[in-house]
């Protein structure tokens, strides 16, 4: 038989290889670009493609999945393989902390907060629905200790196995619950300079970096704004004149009552305090937030302040009639 004669029985195709690929903002969704230019979205929680783009540009559909949120880099992505290559190490992967709402988990309304690296760790220990996905667990230097496909984690050898590779520092996470602390961001909280009012302490506050814009609106309205109308009008101390009461329910519409600006720009109530230092802020040293209230709030100070000034003018006036009738 002469090489001429060789025929090809069967042709097997390869799947085509990821080339480039974007970590969308949200550190949970991953957009791949592979040889055929077909864009695709990826679940790194579940491992899993969860939709297909087609042939489209890659940069516009970058920008298009862009959301305002800033989460921390937990995992890394290689590409070496031609697939998305997902790996956790111990110095970041529970550093993320990310709400419910904004991991796309459970109750939109939900105030929740998960480490979605623990998220993540469960998925691949057991919970995935990629059964395709390979799972192992290598040492620092690159030596495999473990590989095994999802779809095999739940056979009783694979499992015991598992149980004695998993690294510790995974255990104490996903299976003991040792949570790690919310991260701290120090900020200032100043009134608007539009205000034309003194500062004579700027006092630098603390929270934790996911506390939403919201949280300190509802700060400033009652901590602040309304305190500063009771020292007006003398309500808890020995003064007399009535005045308004916080009221017990916060407005649900906190954000037509207060405006919190940081380098000029109006901030969302829904945004984070760290999305804001990110992408707002973008320096260093301690955030610097103002405030400002709207002008019905302004109008109701200002009516309170003619108020409190007609009172004390009145009870001038009755001081003075009551001397001139004793003196009589």
């Amino acid at each position: 038989m002469y090489q001429n004669d060789i025929k090809t029985l069967l042709l097997l195709l390869g799947a085509p290889s990821i080339r480039q690929i974007s970590v969308l903002n949200d550190k949970r969704y991953v957009l791949a670009k592979d040889t055929e230019n077909n864009i695709s979205l990826w679940d790194v929680l579940r491992a899993r493609k969860v939709e297909d783009y087609g042939a489209v540009n890659f940069e516009q559909k970058v920008k298009e999945s862009f959301k305002m949120l800033f989460v921390p880099n937990w995992f890394t992505v290689d590409l070496k393989t031609g697939m998305l290559q997902i790996t956790l190490d111990e110095s970041d992967c529970f550093s993320a902390w990310v709400s419910a709402k904004d991991a796309g988990l459970g109750n939109a309304a939900s105030d929740v907060k998960r480490v979605i690296g623990t998220l993540a760790q469960g998925a691949r220990v057991g919970e995935t629905t990629s059964l395709l996905a390979i799972f192992y667990c290598s040492e620092s230097n690159g030596r495999t200790l473990y590989r095994v496909a999802c779809r095999d984690l739940s056979g009783e050898n694979e499992s015991a196995f598992l149980n004695d590779t998993v690294p510790h520092w995974v255990v104490d996470i996903v299976v003991n619950k040792a949570m790690p602390k919310y991260n701290k961001i120090q900020f200032l909280l100043l009134p608007h300079p539009n205000l034309n009012l003194k500062i004579y302490k700027k006092d630098r506050l603390s929270a934790s970096d996911m506390l939403l814009v919201r949280k300190l609106m509802e700060h400033v309205y009652e901590k602040i704004l309304f305190a500063n109308l009771n020292e007006v009008t003398g309500q808890g101390g020995n003064g007399v004149i009535p005045n308004p009461q916080l009221p017990s329910v916060l407005p649900p519409n906190i954000e037509a009552k207060i405006q919190l600006y940081c380098q000029d720009q109006l901030l969302d109530p829904s945004m984070d305090l760290r999305t804001v230092k990110h992408f707002i802020w973008k320096q260093g040293g301690d955030l610097i937030l103002f405030y400002k209230p709207s002008y019905d709030f302004i109008y109701l100070h200002q009516l309170q302040l003619n108020f409190v000034n007609s009172f004390r003018k009145s009870e001038i006036v009755a001081r003075v009639m009551r001397l001139l009738v004793y003196q009589r």
